[in-house]
């Protein structure tokens, strides 16, 4: 059933490729693994499991080096992928969070959370506590150095509100185009964003530049979902 549904709405859904995103989360642990900054990264998720697909986002939990590493390690990343957008997590270090990036799908996102040794030492225990499938990998040699401009949160209250927006849009999207399932909380989260534009317009040039990125997935659920039959 899902392959099927998968192939009936590939041609509306445009730009989202397995190929890309092989292409985006091989960069991006080659980057992280020898940018001098990290100690370990933990991936899981679907790219732990092996279940990943065209819909998949990328899930990391990173061991810094150093206190100011985070800082690094996403100047490093906006350098070799460009960051289109980004939201913070609410209860880790401050670059922990969702990243989407500006020449992928927005499916394609990172959500990754930054941590000393010792944290993400314990947060991998757990995870394995808990049969959770998981993938470490240490840094290689770091001869490398990704510089990069600093990286700061230089986002609207409005460009933050649509990282959230655009986060729970793709989350029921997936959900819908793989089981069937939300298509209700999918209308609900579309109808939601045509309010909240229509009462924040006109969006400001980067807002609405910012936006362009949304739309690619706001207009595969408008073209696409459909109410999964009774």
């Amino acid at each position: 059933m899902h392959a099927g549904r998968a192939e009936r709405w590939r041609s509306r859904v445009t730009a989202y490729s397995t190929d890309d995103l092989q292409r985006l989360s091989t960069g991006l642990f080659d980057l992280l693994l020898h940018c001098g900054h990290v100690n370990e990264i933990c991936i899981f998720g679907s790219f732990a499991s092996g279940g990943w697909d065209e819909w998949s986002d990328i899930d990391l939990m990173v061991s810094c080096c150093r206190p100011e590493s985070d800082a690094a390690v996403v100047a490093a990343v906006n350098t070799a992928f460009p960051i289109w957008a980004c939201r913070p997590f609410e209860d880790n270090s401050p670059l922990s969070g969702r990243y989407w990036f500006r020449d992928f799908s927005p499916f394609h996102k990172l959500d990754v959370s930054f941590h000393g040794h010792d944290e993400w030492k314990r947060l991998v225990e757990e995870e394995q506590s808990k049969g959770l499938p998981i993938v470490v990998l240490r840094a290689k040699e770091r001869s490398l150095s990704h510089a990069g401009a600093p990286f700061e949160w230089d986002f609207s209250d409005v460009q933050r509100e649509l990282a959230d927006i655009l986060h729970r849009v793709s989350r029921y999207w997936r959900r819908y185009i793989r089981r069937g399932m939300d298509y209700d909380k999918l209308c609900v989260e579309v109808n939601a964003t045509g309010v909240f534009l229509s009462s924040h317009t006109p969006l400001s040039p980067e807002e609405r530049a910012w936006w362009s990125l949304a739309e690619r997935t706001i207009s595969a659920v408008n073209g696409g979902a459909q109410r999964p039959a009774d």
